[in-house]
């Protein structure tokens, strides 16, 4: 089983740096005990993950400024890593064709992607023999088989069909994440609208409602060139980190990871929607609120050399 050492990192015990108050220098009078004693400072004291070795209560805060290190137990560390929607059709399959590379969308990528115990794609069409070639927008929804050499390559072990395209769009995507969790599911992960969007912790468990676009063709914005890739860490059964890595597509198809500056505007886009959305439904934010950089301008068609 594959897993980053920068992954595990053990629990720190801090200890109390506060000093005895040092007696009067030559004097035999009897000491108060506030005299030997210092008053407790509370804000010194070890984090209640310090002090347990338990992982904090899932928070924004936590999730987008992490201060728990998992404990370096690696029988007990799980990785889920999920990307955004993944087309193998239209332009997409069209470009592949051409390069005769069907492995082309994923190599930025994929020593990223495989590097997890399970990699989950959103895959929104169907691969199969015969399937049409052309570079079109087009509802013509299928990809060459060979795809399936692409995703074994960027490491996919689970590839969800259950899309807007083969089954009803959901009217309300809020509603249907905290029933998820009200029935038991221990982590939701959304996709369909094709930008990116915020998260939410209901009642301590992960929703992640959009993770944007992967491997697509939608040239036609830069919010709809742009997605993230999620890593979820679990230590035994319970979440305790969460990253997100942006990408944008370049040539109608392939993902590159962002500059540091765009990644930092993409992440901070995807807090401050995570505390609209947390206000609304009267849920902790993170503090400080960050305000919604600027959007990032249209990027060059072809990916920098």
């Amino acid at each position: 089983m594959r897993r980053k050492a920068g992954l595990l990192a053990a629990v720190m015990l801090a200890a109390c740096n506060s000093a005895a108050v040092p007696l009067t220098g030559g004097s035999t009078a009897a000491s108060s005990i506030r005299a030997l004693v210092a008053a407790p400072d509370f804000a010194d004291q070890p984090s209640f993950a310090m002090r347990t070795g338990r992982p904090p209560a899932l928070s924004l805060q936590e999730l987008f400024h992490p201060t728990y290190n998992a404990p370096i137990d690696p029988t007990k560390i799980r990785t889920l890593l999920v990307t955004g929607d993944v087309i193998p059709a239209r332009g997409v399959n069209y470009f592949a064709t051409v390069k005769r590379d069907f492995l082309w969308p994923f190599r930025p990528t994929a020593d990223y992607t495989k590097n997890a115990d399970i990699t989950y794609i959103n895959l929104e069409a169907p691969l199969f023999a015969g399937c049409p070639v052309s570079p079109a927008e087009s509802f013509t929804f299928c990809g060459d088989a060979r795809f399936v050499n692409g995703l074994n390559f960027m490491g996919a072990k689970v590839a969800n069909l259950a899309n807007i395209h083969l089954s009803p769009t959901p009217d309300d995507p809020v509603g249907i994440g905290h029933e998820a969790i009200d029935w038991g599911a221990d982590i939701v992960i959304g996709n369909h609208p094709h930008w990116y969007q915020g998260i939410e912790v209901y009642k301590g468990k992960l929703i992640t409602y959009a993770h944007g676009n992967f491997v697509f063709d939608q040239m036609w914005s830069e919010e709809t060139r742009e997605g993230v890739i999620g890593t979820y860490t679990f230590y035994g059964t319970q979440l305790v980190a969460a990253t997100w890595k942006p990408v944008r597509s370049y040539d109608y198809g392939q993902p590159v990871f962002m500059n540091a500056s765009d990644s930092a505007s993409t992440l901070q886009t995807m807090e401050a929607a995570s505390d609209t959305l947390a206000t609304r439904l009267h849920e902790p934010p993170t503090s400080p609120v960050p305000s919604y950089p600027p959007s990032l301008p249209y990027a060059p068609e072809h990916a920098p050399a």
